[in-house]
């Protein structure tokens, strides 16, 4: 454990009870609740000199927006401006669509899936979500005309399947019909279908 001087250290001794020598270890993998069990086996922290890498676990469980804020602006500065690796655990998908460059989605001590958020961005490259002011079923029916399957959702917000490699040509057919959308979000939602689908084919947790 950091921090404490024990004469037995448990994981190690287990680890040598099946023939693993600490030289062996390439990944550990940690839960939540035994983050200091990997003393000797992680390099030791050193006073005066910043961690190369650091674990949170959701750390915005529970905040007030504004206090969700701080903690995401906090966690991105880490690996922006300190070049500090950070490995974030949570089950808020947009924080992590949000902070995260590449995402491991682990169920029952199994990968699913591993990959960059803007790879798995892309298996959603044809569809988008536009935020419009009024207007809506006249804009549902210009995305129509243009071969686009579009749907009003219950928040006003307008889901779209363009099937186009980037949402340029689907505003700029907008555009031409005088329709500016107030906001325009490529690939919404797709960490939670990627989420969603690899722990339907791994079955229920």
């Amino acid at each position: 454990r950091f921090g404490v001087q024990e004469s037995e250290h448990v994981l190690l001794d287990n680890l040598a009870a099946i023939g693993v020598a600490p030289a062996d270890v390439d990944v550990v993998m940690l839960s939540h609740l035994h983050f200091d069990h990997a003393g000797g086996v992680l390099s030791a922290h050193r006073d005066g000199h910043d961690p190369e890498l650091v674990f949170l676990d959701e750390p915005t469980n529970g905040l007030d927006p504004k206090g969700r804020e701080q903690i995401l602006q906090l966690v991105e500065s880490l690996w922006k401006q300190h070049q500090i690796s950070v490995v974030l655990s949570s089950h808020l998908l947009q924080d992590v669509d949000r902070i995260c460059g590449e995402i491991i989605i682990i169920a029952r001590g199994e990968v699913l899936v591993q990959d960059t958020l803007k790879n798995l961005k892309a298996r959603r490259a044809g569809f988008a979500e536009l935020v419009v002011e009024g207007e809506h079923q006249r804009v549902l029916q210009v995305l129509h005309d243009n071969g686009c399957t579009a749907e009003l959702e219950s928040n006003g917000h307008i889901t779209v399947q363009h099937g186009r490699e980037s949402l340029t040509p689907v505003l700029s057919f907008l555009r031409d019909a005088g329709v500016r959308p107030i906001e325009a979000l490529p690939s919404p939602n797709a960490l939670e279908e990627v989420f969603l689908q690899a722990l339907s084919t791994h079955g229920p947790d």
